[in-house]
């Protein structure tokens, strides 16, 4: 008897565990730290249709636009009284926000990472979610701040506003986007001026090694058109490559290791040790090759991952600076 009340009680309380779970997971799913989840799980699964769910694209869209045209326009110092203000307003909402709308929708739905040129806010690219921040919600509305980690901006706070829609809570506007505009674009400049310092300190090693190499391969290509003879030219390679250009190509290594760059522009200085290791390694390869086969004409093939790394790094100059860099 005593075994049958017992069990009771024991399913009893299962029972009432189970509905109290039941109820938090109810309680949960309403909640609007829930929905950002949601919206962080569809951008992950590239799920357009859940993503449209919990965001008003068309709200979101229209926000960010009036956001950036008001930045814009305060920016020039244009009244907003003015005619011009007005005129620039509705060519931004008759053709901003539709782009932005498709921008919005192919970058959800990117594949790899892959990311849409269409239409490009001047906010870091690279900022990911660090994580949701405080939630204050204020009867059917909520305010939320998510906090984004940028490797150009630093850290910096998102305000969103969500309204409740019953069974789940909708991203309807984005409500600071002017402040993270501002502060983009100061710590872009900030970051520019960094960068020019460190070029301007590292690239006189830089470039003597850039003229050593460009010196070496307009000879060899001087002697080609001489019609000397494989082996002269092999052998010209070697000595030159051996007594001036890796000499260079290690003074300059040894100059960029010795420079500890600022924080902000640390994986660019990496990169660049990364690229004048690469050239050293191809042309110790390319010499080595030459000696075991003195007569034969030399492959000109370019290492292609020193070809893209290269490429990259003048890229990122020209972006950050403006400067068109030869020598990076």
């Amino acid at each position: 008897m005593r075994v049958g009340v017992v069990m009771k009680k024991v399913i009893c309380i299962l029972i009432a565990v189970v509905l109290a779970g039941i109820g938090y997971y109810y309680w949960m799913v309403r909640q609007p730290s829930y929905s950002l989840g949601c919206v962080i799980t569809a951008i992950g699964n590239k799920d357009w249709t859940s993503f449209q769910k919990y965001v008003d694209v068309d709200g979101v869209s229209k926000s960010i636009v009036e956001q950036m045209t008001e930045h814009m326009t305060s920016k020039s110092r244009m009244s907003k009284d003015e005619p011009a203000t007005a005129f620039f307003s509705g060519i931004m909402t008759t053709f901003a926000i539709p782009q932005l709308k498709e921008a919005i929708k192919t970058n959800v739905e990117a594949v790899d990472g892959t990311k849409t040129k269409q239409f490009e806010i001047d906010i870091d690219k690279a900022a990911k979610i660090k994580d949701i921040g405080n939630i204050e919600k204020q009867g059917k509305i909520a305010i939320a701040i998510v906090n984004l980690q940028s490797e150009i901006a630093g850290d910096y706070a998102l305000k969103i506003k969500l309204r409740d829609m019953g069974d789940y809570w909708q991203v309807s506007e984005i409500l600071n986007l002017g402040e993270l505009l501002d502060q983009t674009v100061k710590a872009k400049e900030e970051r520019k001026n960094l960068m020019i310092s460190y070029l301007h300190k590292t690239n006189p090693k830089i470039s003597k090694m850039y003229e050593s190499i460009s010196g070496l391969y307009e000879d060899v290509h001087i002697l080609e058109n001489q019609k000397q003879s494989v082996e002269k030219i092999n052998q010209y390679m070697i000595d030159m490559g051996e007594k001036h250009v890796l000499p260079s190509m290690h003074n300059a290594l040894k100059e960029l290791e010795s420079v500890t760059p600022p924080p902000e522009i640390k994986s660019f200085h990496e990169k660049r040790i990364k690229l004048v290791n690469l050239r050293i390694s191809s042309l110790t390869k390319e010499i080595e090759s030459i000696k075991k086969n003195p007569d034969k004409k030399r492959p000109n093939e370019a290492d292609p991952e020193l070809s893209r790394l290269f490429k990259e790094l003048r890229e990122q100059v020209k972006k950050e600076t403006g400067l068109n860099y030869r020598d990076v």
